[in-house]
């Protein structure tokens, strides 16, 4: 099944899940939240049950509480706009707004969850959490390690990757690939695969395990 649908353009945490990891939240669906009662339930049940699953889907990650937090952020927005939608707070989440505020709105939370799901300790966690409101001291980004070049490449790299996604959404990729004539298609493959190679990390200094390899 298609796993990821570009869940970063989210205009919500509920949307967020429905595009983010969809085999693991179809599973925790069937296996979780229905068992519970699911939707059938009176209100608070049903945000109790979903308040659960998301629990339960950071315990799922690892047996740590920095991962049970992580799930509680998650599941107490989707509590929240639930609850919102039922009483008929929902808001338009259409056009320039949902572009512009929402988007970027989910992209933020999300992130600010990842804080807890990467961090090593909760101490850990709350230390970089209140980094980003500390304002009392200019940041001199520089001195945190990325050189002037390294930086501009990331800002630049990321552009591509919005730029990408944004194409992605109309026009699948392998599809345009297929039209490409055949000759020219080598030629992407060798740059994409030299891409690999300049940009990959290398050596015992450099070795970055991938994060789902401890769950």
């Amino acid at each position: 099944m298609k796993n990821f649908d570009a869940p970063y353009f989210s205009k919500s945490i509920t949307e967020f899940w429905r595009r983010w990891h969809i085999s693991l939240s179809t599973w925790f669906r069937d296996y979780v939240y229905i068992p519970l009662g699911g939707s059938r339930k009176k209100e608070l049940r049903v945000y109790t049950n979903l308040f659960i699953v998301f629990l339960v889907s950071g315990l799922w990650h690892g047996a740590a509480i920095t991962f049970v937090i992580w799930g509680a952020i998650h599941g107490l927005f989707i509590v929240v706009e639930k609850a919102m939608s039922n009483h008929g707070l929902k808001v338009s989440r259409k056009g320039l707004l949902g572009t512009f505020v929402f988007i970027p709105l989910t992209f933020v939370i999300a992130c600010f969850a990842w804080i807890f799901f990467r961090a090593n300790s909760t101490a850990d966690a709350l230390y970089v959490a209140g980094g980003i409101f500390d304002w009392s001291e200019q940041t001199d980004y520089f001195a945190l390690g990325l050189i002037q070049p390294e930086f501009y490449a990331g800002l630049i790299a990321i552009l591509l990757l919005l730029v990408f996604d944004a194409i992605h959404r109309r026009f699948n990729a392998v599809k345009i690939l297929d039209k490409i004539p055949f000759f020219i298609r080598p030629i992407l493959y060798v740059v994409i695969i030299f891409t690999i190679l300049i940009f990959g990390i290398y050596g015992e200094d450099g070795v970055s395990e991938f994060i789902y390899f401890q769950f």
